[in-house]
């Protein structure tokens, strides 16, 4: 099971940083703003700075995921603590997103169905 865990924390790890690029390093992108469900340039321009402090949130998050599931690998103490714990507030941040809006289930499973495999794993590790 430490291999599952092990790929599932890399993949959510990987997913946060690709968020990070999306909210704080291409925002201005229409594109981009388009696809997290923002209307106008407007409206991307007042939530560009919220967004790119929510983006090193969800870069800090994704290395911390993937440094933890490394560490799932070696004999270090606590090895499984830093993983199970990004990816229990990546579940959870994905819970509040569907929670706050259910238009977004299909964003709220890619931030969490990885992390939530990830932790269902690291209880058997």
């Amino acid at each position: 099971m430490a291999a599952v865990a092990l790929v599932f924390g890399l993949i959510a790890g990987a997913l946060h940083i690709a968020f990070w690029l999306m909210e704080s390093v291409w925002w201005r992108r229409p594109r981009v703003w388009k696809r997290l469900g923002v209307a106008s340039q407007e409206e991307a321009d007042i939530m560009a700075f919220g967004m790119f402090n929510q983006g090193y949130y969800n870069l800090f998050l994704g290395i911390g995921a993937i440094v933890g599931a490394i560490l799932v690998m070696t004999d270090i103490s606590g090895r499984t603590t830093l993983l199970g714990y990004c990816c229990l507030f990546m579940v959870g941040a994905a819970v509040i997103l569907f929670v706050g809006r259910r238009s977004m289930v299909r964003a709220a499973l890619l931030q969490g169905v990885a992390p939530a495999i990830a932790l269902v794993a690291l209880a058997f590790v």
